[in-house]
């Protein structure tokens, strides 16, 4: 494709780079060229005028320039804006743009003879063609935008070119000042300098992508406004359009007005020179050029319409704070830069809104026409500036203060006719501050036209969050109850829900879903959550068919969402209630997916086995956000130094900070004793030095292996065998009671026990509490760079089939069990976990060893083989859970059934039966056992795929096995 072939709307769509950064450099040139030129023309003019006074120039004189020359550069653009567009639209907007490039190079060498000769008139004219040289370029360069870029960077590629202006203008405002004075009358030089500028502009223009003409038929109309009557019923139809005609023309307007009285009031108020007049002119600019940066980019790929009334705020405060008395020079800087940042979060989603909103066909004429009305405001601010120029009791500051009052009354204005932009804002501060929304697969909404999306339902928050992750308006099939919350239905009616009741009649229902259906069929954008209520386990819930009859006749795609991570926040069923709860983290973390459109006849289960789908790739995003088992340990122990983690029979209570300084002194000590291998075998039964043994080996960067101590000395040699195991940790007190040949060279926990000094401990004690987890990891003798992908454990199976066999588990693979688990059994502070699985069991390696230590309850190591009670203390004034394993021994399952002589059991509120192999009907019999109160179950298939399915079960509808998730 060369620069003169048209290209292919999906060519335009993916290689639109190369294209896009010409027009940058080409419009950066003119823009830099007009306002250097304009400005040197106003300095000369007073010079003259100047000369003319006797070599007094007073404030009205000065006012006088500036308000013609904003008048002369207004004009154009209302009479010519017709003929613009219209070429526009007639022609490929790039060959316009080659055009007005060679417009420029004759105006900037015409403007080297005005500068030589120093005729003012001539001044006047060149104003005039160098405003019209930009009515007819203005249509051509912001129809390309939308021409080359696609939906999703609009918002970006306005923000990329309000900034290249903006910079361009600082620069020709800028140098224009320093320029005129060092050149001493000399001016035409500038001239020639412009004119040379202006054929680089010529060479870059021809490297923009170039389109084909929008409307190869459009007539030139002889009456330039000929065509501006359809462009108003457009505008008129489409209130979102209109306000959005009505924001851009205003800022134009407060844009003109302000920058006529900021020249005035350095010149006069002040009493600055040349440069310090460019120097504000160029901070307001700077300002603009920032502000419309970040508006592209806080808009996080899409058209954030919930930045204008932030933008409108931030006009009127600064403007107001301009018209204070006492105003400095140094101030007027700040106060200058921040209005105009404020303007460029004003003008950036209102510039993307109108080219996106406007009609293909006739983008061209549409973005004259608001050209012509942006500049008809720049002339009513001239107009108005000359009309307050004869009131002498007005000062500049007095008409900052009325910038003020203006922008505050605009604001307020857009806001009360279309009160989704004041909602859009509520949804933007939402989303940047308490949360932070991560959308994947955006493209898959349509631009425009209908579209049914569903998505599960985790939240009060999830119509907001939606709503927040897309620049389209949502309509939500709304439940009656939660529509009538008197603080809910003004939010809905914003939102223009629809209102639908279950338990209404036939007649309702079939009215709501037809009002559904007419909504999409008029290119509106529906949600459904189809689960029909709220999870209160974190589940996904079967989907109702009422969305079927929605879509029933309607021809326009089914788009599945899957929203992430609600689960747990305040507004979830999290714990067990809603609201009553402290978020776990600020920002909170959510993620939106998108997935791809589906036919309108999709059923239920294909559109919820594409959620689930949606769910599995969104919690794959999480890898990068979770820490290594041992660093997520460290985290919970300095957040939490004094809250009691774990005990056993020996240990009555240990807090988290004991656990951290204990294992940094394992660590330690274990460091000169180990060798080089990777892997360290783990002979210990599951209790307190069990843990701190496989938190510290982690920590030094080694595996542990728990090796299986009730699978006989074959067994546990062939494993130590196959990990290339040298050395392992075990105890003599637990070797008395199971006496076991130890693989390899064994090393007694007593020994290192005695071994520790005061010195160790202090040395651990500091460590533990300021040095960082990565520096720890080294001091432990840990090296290389660690990730989640890490081998975390080795999970041997018992050999009674045959040879052990060992299944590798990352740490990304344990912290995904983790959360399975925790969307069953949710724990609280106060909560307290029985655990009897021992270490070298899947169940027992993630859930009563790393589930404690990285997510918060505490726990009881009991082992009845091993201690001969558990630690009442630690679960008297506690709620206990409990997770048992019933395939390992009946005397020890017999054990965990029984009840304990302290009450234990009559604590347990909840227990998880976990099974090596995948038999539903088994597995679903022992759950309803009559001592499992609002029981679970935890199931894998084998140790093989080490994850778990999950399925809860609810007492009160007596519970079926139903669909089994995979957690991945």
């Amino acid at each position: 494709m060369t620069a003169e072939t048209p290209a292919a709307p999906e060519q335009l769509k993916t290689g639109y780079k190369k294209g896009f950064w010409y027009l940058m450099v080409t419009q950066f040139q003119g823009a830099f060229n007009d306002n250097m030129f304009k400005f040197l023309i106003i300095y000369t003019l007073w010079d003259i005028l100047k000369e003319k006074a006797g070599g007094v120039l007073d404030q009205a004189t000065s006012e006088q320039v500036v308000f013609v020359a904003g008048l002369l550069f207004s004009i154009p653009f209302i009479i010519f804006a017709g003929y613009s567009g219209a070429f526009s639209d007639r022609n490929s907007k790039k060959d316009v743009a080659v055009w007005v490039k060679y417009l420029e190079v004759g105006i900037m060498a015409l403007g080297t003879v005005a500068f030589y000769i120093q005729n003012e008139y001539l001044f006047w004219i060149l104003l005039f063609l160098m405003a019209t040289h930009s009515t007819i370029f203005s249509p051509s360069k912001y129809g390309l935008l939308p021409e080359i870029l696609p939906e999703s960077r609009l918002s970006w590629g306005n923000g990329i070119i309000q900034m290249m202006t903006m910079i361009a203008i600082i620069s020709g405002i800028g140098l224009a000042g320093p320029v005129y004075r060092a050149l001493h009358g000399e001016v035409y030089l500038a001239g020639l300098l412009l004119m040379g500028l202006s054929c680089i502009g010529l060479a870059t223009a021809h490297g923009i992508t170039r389109p084909l003409p929008a409307n190869p038929q459009q007539r030139i109309p002889i009456n330039p406004w000929a065509g501006m009557g359809r462009d108003f019923r457009i505008m008129w139809n489409d209130r979102w359009l209109l306000m959005t005609i009505i924001g851009y023309m205003y800022f134009w307007f407060v844009g003109q007005f302000l920058q006529q009285n900021i020249m005035v009031f350095g010149k006069t108020t002040l009493a600055l020179d040349e440069s310090h007049i460019s120097a504000m002119t160029a901070l307001l600019a700077l300002g603009i050029g920032f502000g419309s940066a970040a508006a592209g980019m806080l808009s996080r790929g899409k058209i954030e319409v919930g930045l204008i009334p932030l933008g409108a705020v931030g006009l009127s405060l600064f403007a107001a704070l301009l018209a204070l008395p006492g105003t400095t020079f140094q101030h007027a800087l700040i106060f200058l830069f921040c209005l105009g940042g404020s303007a460029g979060f004003f003008d950036i989603p209102l510039a993307a809104t109108l080219q996106q909103r406007s009609p293909e066909k006739t983008r061209g004429s549409m973005l004259a026409t608001s050209n012509m009305l942006t500049f008809v405001g720049m002339a009513l601010a001239s107009v108005l500036y000359g009309v307050l120029i004869k009131i002498p009791s007005l000062t500049t500051q007095h008409k900052f203060l009325i910038a003020a009052v203006l922008s505050a009354a605009v604001g307020i204005y857009i806001c009360a006719l279309l009160p989704m932009f004041a909602l859009r804002f509520f949804l933007w501060i939402l989303s940047t501050t308490l949360y932070r929304i991560d959308v994947r697969g955006r493209q898959n909404l349509p631009d425009k036209g209908g579209a049914l999306l569903v998505a599960n339902h985790t939240s009060f928050l999830d119509a907001l969050v939606i709503a927040a992750s897309t620049d389209r308006m949502v309509r939500f099939v709304m439940f009656e109850g939660i529509y009538k919350i008197w603080w809910v239905r003004p939010i809905a009616k914003i939102m223009k829900s629809i209102p639908i009741a279950s338990s209404s009649g036939a007649r309702e229902l079939i009215e709501s879903m037809r009002v559904a259906s007419q909504a999409i069929e008029a290119g509106d954008v529906v949600c459904i959550f189809a689960e029909g209520q709220i999870t209160r386990t974190g589940q996904m819930l079967p989907f109702k068919k009422g969305f079927e009859r929605i879509m029933r006749g309607v021809d326009a795609p089914i788009i599945p969402v899957h929203l992430d991570r609600l689960w747990g926040s305040i507004f979830s069923h999290a714990e067990g209630k809603f609201f009553w709860k402290f978020p776990s983290r600020i920002p909170y973390p959510i993620t939106v997916s998108y997935g791809k459109p589906m036919p309108p006849d999709s059923s239920a289960y294909n559109v919820r086995h594409e959620v689930q789908l949606l769910a599995t790739e969104a919690y794959n995003v999480r890898k990068l956000d979770q820490p290594l088992l041992h660093r997520a340990f460290v985290r919970m122990a300095r957040r939490h130094p004094f809250h009691v983690v774990m005990a056993d029979g020996l240990i009555p209570k240990m807090t988290y900070l004991k656990a951290l300084i204990g294992s940094i002194v394992f660590a330690d000590k274990l460091k000169k004793l180990l060798g080089p291998e990777p892997m360290t075998g783990v002979l210990i039964p599951p209790s307190v030095g069990g843990a701190l043994t496989n938190i510290a080996l982690p920590l030094m960067g080694k595996v542990p292996v728990n090796l299986n101590y009730t699978s006989g000395p074959e067994s546990i040699a062939s494993s130590a065998e196959q990990c290339g195991i040298r050395h392992v940790i075990t105890s003599r007190a637990f070797l008395e009671k199971l006496p076991l040949q130890v693989p390899g060279e064994a090393i007694y926990l007593e020994d290192v026990k005695q071994s520790v000094t005061s010195s160790d401990r202090i040395k651990a004690i500091l460590k533990a509490l300021f040095l960082p987890v990565r520096l720890l990891e080294r001091s432990a003798g840990s090296r290389g760079k660690r990730s989640q992908d890490d081998l975390a454990t080795i999970i041997f199976s018992s050999g009674s089939e045959g040879k052990p066999k060992g299944v590798m588990l990352t740490h990304y693979n344990v912290s995904s069990n983790l959360e399975a688990a925790l969307q069953i059994f949710p724990t609280v502070k106060t909560d307290v976990l029985v655990g009897i699985l021992p270490f070298f069991h899947s169940f027992g390696f993630t859930g009563t060893l790393w589930l404690p230590l990285t997510r918060n309850p505490s726990i009881s190591r009991y082992d009845p083989d091993f201690n001969t009670h558990a630690p009442a203390e630690l679960h008297s004034p506690m709620r206990a859970r409990g997770i048992r394993q019933p395939q390992i021994r009946r005397d020890r399952r017999r054990e965990a059934a029984r009840p304990h002589p302290r009450g234990l059991s009559r604590k347990i509120r909840s227990r998880a039966a976990g099974g090596l192999r995948h038999d539903r009907m088994r597995a679903y019999r022992l759950a309803q056992h009559p001592g499992l109160p609002r029981a679970g179950l935890l199931s894998g298939w084998n140790q093989a795929r080490h994850y778990w399915s999950s399925h809860p079960w609810c007492e009160r509808s007596g519970g079926r096995p139903g669909d089994w998730r995979t957690v991945a």
